[in-house]
């Protein structure tokens, strides 16, 4: 499956694929200048009357697509005419500051926190993900749930190169490991679920641990890795600000929700376990 960052590209360059006319097509020149980083161009569209907070497909704002491409002096030219911070996509409902956080933008995150305290939990995961202690230290600000600080703690540890100074910092903030969970737990999560748009997760076990598959428009999963969180919660180990969210009450769990990020999209159980 794609991770949130890359399917927020998708969406980027889809939006800037549709066809337009007129008033769309200098809209389109508008957030396409965000995005090169043509601050002269922008200033010049700001200028003469271009708002700064327009909408384009998806939702996306002039500075969630300068953020989006790493565009610091743009987005500091967009705020300074009036560009909001709190403004989310329609795709994946994040700001500007979880955007920068998600794409590992630390320049702009550190910025932007100066403006916003939305999405502190991306912020916070996105810290450890990338081995940045001041990213990591912000996030803490949005006073994380247990979960949360759960997810923190596991990332960190799993890191390539684990950094000590996070892992201490979560550890004071009393982050408690994920609890291991019985083979009866395990077996809870296999089977095969799917949503509307027929995204479909497979859930196996495979040397006792749990690896997940999936399709139909996505990227495959490559056999990842699930790793339990918590008995209802597996988080995808390439992301992790992707994770899966179980529920039922018999032997095997009924449904799922893909979380990514901000976003929940839920999936139905469709078959038993292969």
């Amino acid at each position: 499956m794609k991770s949130a960052s890359v399917l927020l590209v998708a969406v980027l360059c889809v939006a800037l694929a549709q066809p337009a006319s007129g008033q769309e097509a200098r809209l389109k020149d508008f957030w396409a200048a965000c995005r090169s980083g043509d601050v002269a161009k922008v200033r010049e569209f700001l200028d003469s009357g271009m708002d700064a907070n327009a909408r384009f497909d998806a939702g996306m704002t002039p500075l969630l697509a300068a953020v989006s491409r790493g565009q610091l002096d743009t987005v500091k030219l967009l705020i300074s005419r009036g560009a909001r911070t709190n403004l989310r996509d329609e795709t994946f409902r994040l700001t500007p500051l979880g955007v920068a956080a998600l794409f590992g933008a630390v320049d702009i995150a550190n910025f932007l926190l100066a403006h916003s305290t939305d999405d502190l939990d991306v912020v916070l995961i996105s810290g450890v993900r990338y081995g940045v202690l001041p990213l990591a230290e912000a996030g803490l600000r949005g006073n994380p749930p247990a979960p949360l600080l759960t997810r923190a703690l596991l990332v960190a540890k799993r890191h390539p190169k684990p950094n000590p100074d996070i892992i201490a910092m979560l550890e004071r903030a009393d982050a408690q490991p994920p609890p291991t969970l019985s083979p009866e737990q395990l077996q809870r999560f296999l089977g095969r679920y799917e949503d509307s748009t027929k995204l479909e997760l497979e859930v196996i076990l495979r040397d006792g641990k749990l690896i997940g598959t999936g399709g139909a428009g996505f990227e495959e999963f490559f056999e990842q890795e699930l790793v339990p969180l918590a008995p209802d919660l597996l988080l995808l180990s390439s992301d992790p600000n992707t994770a899966f969210q179980f529920s039922g009450s018999g032997a095997q769990f009924e449904t799922a929700k893909i979380l990514v990020a901000s976003t929940a999209r839920p999936l139905q159980r469709i078959g038993g376990r292969r």
